[in-house]
């Protein structure tokens, strides 16, 4: 599959700056890195990275960050949004914004799909960092943007000709409220040596959702999960179109 084209919002420190360019390296994203372009040209500096070949849009801070990034999503120029470092709420709020955001009809929903040491299937969790209290009208989206992503996996699988017992098994584990949902991933993540990668659904693209803490891992599979994502909304549009 080629890289798949991704506007990185305000990737000012090391880690998030170093996933960004090691996705890139694999083949997985093609980085737009949005935010204060002598801040991210100094983190690049002060840790070897090298930015060749990277484009950087300018932004001051991280809020006019996030609004970039989805411009740069709604003008065509990026198919999928990446968390740098800044919160959470910061970047949601751009993609929820209800005038000139990448709202649809469906609700926006976090999705951990997760590989257990000693379980056969993948699991996906939802909803672990969206959602706080969600509805039961809220779930109904939460389960069908689950349901998605694993049939966005399951066509992967098959596109490559991956003959395994895990590829389109996944399981969904819906969880009652974000609370639940988070002490199920982290204790998964941390005391049974899961692997995950994290991404938000529902809106008009992927948006990959990593933390500070997590794994070079983490955010390379985040990057690939988010790549079949769009992949299969490409194919979607095609056969609508």
């Amino acid at each position: 599959m080629p890289p798949l084209p991704t506007a990185v919002v305000h990737p000012c420190d090391r880690s998030s700056l170093e996933g960004a360019l090691q996705g890139a390296k694999m083949g997985l994203i093609a980085p737009l890195l949005v935010g204060p372009q002598e801040k991210i040209r100094a983190v690049a500096e002060e840790y070897g990275l090298n930015l060749a070949g990277h484009p950087i849009v300018d932004a001051p801070h991280s809020h006019a960050a996030a609004a970039r990034a989805v411009e740069l999503v709604r003008e065509g120029t990026a198919e999928a949004l990446m968390k740098g470092s800044l919160h959470t709420d910061e970047l949601m709020a751009a993609v929820v914004k209800r005038e000139g955001g990448l709202r649809t009809v469906r609700r926006v929903s976090h999705c951990f799909v997760m590989d257990v040491p000693g379980h056969e299937d993948a699991l996906i969790i939802s909803d672990a960092a969206i959602n706080i209290a969600p509805t039961l009208a809220d779930k109904v989206d939460i389960l069908q943007n689950a349901i998605d992503l694993g049939h966005a996996l399951l066509d992967a699988a098959r596109t490559k000709k991956i003959d395994s017992p895990v590829a389109g098994c996944a399981n969904v584990l819906m969880v009652p409220d974000l609370e639940a949902g988070n002490m199920l991933a982290k204790s998964l993540s941390f005391l049974a040596n899961s692997d995950a990668a994290g991404i938000v659904l529902g809106a008009r693209v992927p948006v990959i959702l990593t933390s500070r803490a997590d794994s070079v891992l983490t955010r390379l599979a985040s990057c690939a999960v988010a790549l079949m994502v769009a992949l299969k909304r490409r194919e979607d549009a095609d056969v609508l179109g």
